[in-house]
């Protein structure tokens, strides 16, 4: 299934980063106050990224202004270790939705010991921001995250995990706050009295967009283009606390993305497996981990008190000729990806519905896909009711709905793998909220004109415009923001030849230079694409370029190539009939039929071969 041999891809393991994301239940302060060794009013001095047993980590020194529990002195500097960061040699990793923390920024950490240095307690939790009101300090996670009370009545009765769904992200007064932890640590429990009058959270914004995970370049797999599978093995311990280990959900789970009719995407079950490496190593396999075997999450999951449920990830090779264009723009390509379920769920596995929601969510992340809002790098959930519907919202909600893509799950499989499919959300509108150099203010809030960012893509930027590369510096951003710019930076189709004479857009640029591959234009015909292309007319403006411009996208499917019982059947030369397969979702089936797991051996086929009937 891999495009890439094993030989060739041992040669580059180092330079391949991994993107992750993660899912969690929010815990209550009591919980984190006492899971934490250190609970300390902190400044940023500084960060760098450090390749630790884990892979890398990004080190922040962070120097102790209060300590409420520990006994870290005053002026003290510590060394913090968040997962995920790009080391010198351009290799790293980074788990989705992690805080990052700026130079000279105060921040409220509950630290948990590992080695000579400390981790975040719960991963995302325990990061509290510092945020002013009438000239007084209140600590405030990122909004959005809070799980319904509603997601409380399958779990053994808490009222700490009742307080987490009010208040998880309630603003915190400073003062009263700081009192109530060093009463905890010292022994004294009481009831919380420090929250803000009003239950202060950030503002809601307008209708958004879908997240994509928003590395440099941006993460897909390829296989889907040329009609091949991704095959996943789950660990043969599977799934503690589920009836059947776990196997209905990671299947319902893999077929929810399949079954998105507009994309051909096609996850496929593998052989069982017992390997462990997780992140740790590279085996080329996708794998599907029931347990934190290697100690990758912070914390076990609490049935009382909530914590981190699962995490994905991806491996991408994005240096040399490792990058592919897709609609325009340059992205990684995949080559491997990891689930890992936290110790501790069995209590969230006895239900079905509600392990099957988790699951997707993470194979959304291995599929290159953010948190649709509630963490610190995609929108508010409150006030945008198809991101907090999204399946992938930051924190696990409830009612569950299961393995189900919304809306917004929709539009992202279809932007990152419909090849006919440019818009993010249709009809998006109301008044932007987002500040000029948000990742998301070209793509929520544009087209950018000049020296606005941060853009993604030359589409983001008004005509004749292109995206240019971490010049945020130059206007004020951040020095990694992309800006709009009237030079540089490149039309679709990844920029271009940049040894032809015509410009990309052009009317004569496929004539001159081609033939065009995806997203490149202007083409007069079939003819100037490349084979599996074709020439498709006035949507030039989808790809940065003016709106008559005729544009190279991929063709439609050629004839069958597979046959009948194959991994891939009803994908590629379905929907198939009663006693087809293989098949991965309804959607794959003739109308009126549905795809049945495992019944291959009644049609003459395998025992692990799905069949429309």
């Amino acid at each position: 299934m891999r495009k890439l041999t094993f030989a060739l891809l041992s040669a580059v393991l180092l330079a391949m980063p991994a993107a992750f994301g993660l899912s969690f239940v929010p815990v209550s302060d009591e919980t984190l106050a006492d899971q934490a060794a250190v609970i300390v009013h902190g400044r940023v001095l500084g960060a760098s990224v450090q390749n630790s047993a884990r892979g890398a980590v990004t080190e922040y020194r962070v120097e102790a202004i209060e300590t409420f529990k520990g006994g870290v002195a005053r002026g003290s500097v510590l060394s913090v270790q968040i997962p995920g960061g790009t080391l010198a040699d351009g290799t790293g990793r980074v788990i989705w939705g992690m805080p990052k923390m700026a130079s000279g920024e105060e921040a409220l950490l509950f630290l948990r010991p590992d080695g000579s240095s400390y981790r975040i307690a719960q991963m995302v939790q325990g990061v509290f921001r510092a945020t002013h009101d009438a000239g007084e300090l209140f600590w405030q996670r990122q909004a959005g995250g809070a799980s319904p009370k509603a997601f409380l009545k399958m779990l053994p009765k808490s009222d700490s995990l009742t307080f987490a769904a009010d208040h998880y992200t309630s603003a915190r007064h400073a003062e009263r706050f700081s009192t109530w932890l060093a009463d905890r640590a010292a022994g004294t429990t009481r009831a919380a009295d420090y929250f803000a009058d009003g239950a202060q959270t950030a503002p809601a914004f307008p209708p958004s967009k879908f997240t994509l995970i928003s590395l440099d370049p941006r993460i897909r797999w390829f296989e889907f283009d040329d009609g091949m599978n991704l095959e996943w093995s789950r660990h043969t311990g599977g799934q503690d606390g589920s009836a059947d280990r776990g196997v209905a959900a990671f299947r319902r789970a893999r077929r929810a993305w399949n079954g998105e009719p507009n994309s051909p995407i096609r996850i496929v079950e593998g052989p069982e497996t017992s390997s462990t490496t997780g992140f740790g190593s590279s085996d080329l396999r996708n794998t599907f981990l029931f347990q934190d075997f290697n100690d990758d999450i912070d914390g076990d999951f609490s049935c009382s008190g909530g914590g981190v449920l699962a995490i994905g990830g991806i491996s991408f090779i994005r240096g040399g000729g490792f990058r592919r264009a897709w609609k325009g723009e340059q992205y990684a390509v995949a080559v491997e990806a990891e689930i890992i379920v936290n110790d501790g769920t069995e209590c969230f596995a006895v239900d079905r519905v509600a392990l099957e929601q988790v699951y997707a969510h993470e194979f959304g992340h291995t599929l290159g896909f953010g948190h649709s809002c509630g963490d610190d790098f995609s929108p508010a959930c409150a006030g945008n009711p198809a991101l907090d519907g999204a399946l992938m919202r930051a924190a696990v909600r409830s009612p569950f709905f299961g393995a189900e893509l919304q809306a917004d799950d929709i539009a992202a499989a279809r932007f990152l793998y419909d090849p006919t499919f440019f818009d993010q959300l249709p009809g998006d509108t109301g008044t932007c909220n987002l500040p000029e150099g948000h990742p998301r203010f070209c793509t929520d809030c544009g087209p950018c004109n000049a020296g606005q960012g941060d853009c993604d893509r030359d589409a983001d930027c008004a005509s004749g415009l292109s995206c240019v590369d971490d010049r945020g510096a130059d206007f004020g951003f951040a020095p990694g923001i992309d800006v709009c710019l009237a030079d540089g930076g490149g039309g679709g189709g990844g920029g271009g030849d940049p040894n032809c004479p015509v410009p990309l857009g052009s009317g004569r640029y496929c004539e001159e230079c081609g033939p065009c591959t995806s997203g490149q234009g202007d083409c007069d015909g079939d003819g100037e694409c490349a084979p599996g292309f074709q020439c498709v007319d006035n949507v030039g403006a989808q790809f940065g370029f003016d709106p008559r411009i005729d544009v190279c996208l991929p063709g439609p499917p050629g004839p069958c190539t597979s046959e009948n019982g194959r991994g891939d059947f009803c994908a590629v030369c379905g929907p198939c009939g009663s006693g087809e397969g293989d098949c991965d979702s309804d959607a794959e089936c003739q109308p009126g039929l549905v795809c049945v797991d495992d019944i291959g051996p009644q049609f003459g086929f395998g025992p692990r071969v799905d069949v429309c009937q």
